[in-house]
């Protein structure tokens, strides 16, 4: 089952990427870290190259999420999109279900919150077939 080892193989360096970050090894922690430091405000070149600002360090994310799931709410937290063309993504793991805050801007004919939570639906299927979880048609509540 070539697609199920993919799958462990991805999860397994999601975990160590997530255990780096928390002891320290997250590169944009370090780059926060570098930036915050800079007594009179003055940037090192590397936070001006082309390449640092496309990769989303320079807080231009388009696609932006967190896990809030110790917020004790009916609906767990919210989380907006940080660019006018992306996304924002609360998700909340719980043991029988996940829930999804997908949030874009209406005013982006690029956005589409919608078919984007539609399509992270799609996604979570097909990782749930691949982990052999029985059939959950029917359940979504989008």
């Amino acid at each position: 089952r070539e697609a199920e080892a993919a799958l462990r193989a991805a999860c397994k360096a999601h975990i160590d990427y997530i255990l780096r970050g928390q002891q320290g090894g997250g590169v944009d922690r370090h780059f926060f870290g570098l930036r915050m430091l800079s007594p009179d405000g003055s940037q090192p070149d590397l936070f001006k190259h082309r390449l640092f600002a496309d990769s989303g360090s320079t807080g231009c994310f388009v696609l932006s999420s967190s896990n809030n799931s110790y917020i004790a709410r009916p609906f767990g937290g919210l989380f907006g999109a940080v660019m006018p063309n992306g996304y924002g993504i609360c998700y909340i793991p719980r043991a029988d279900e996940i829930t999804l805050c997908v949030e874009s801007k209406h005013s982006c004919p690029e956005t589409n919150s919608r078919r984007f939570s539609e399509m992270i639906e799609e996604c979570l299927r097909d990782i749930a077939t691949i982990a052999g979880v029985p059939d959950l048609s029917g359940t979504s509540k989008l």
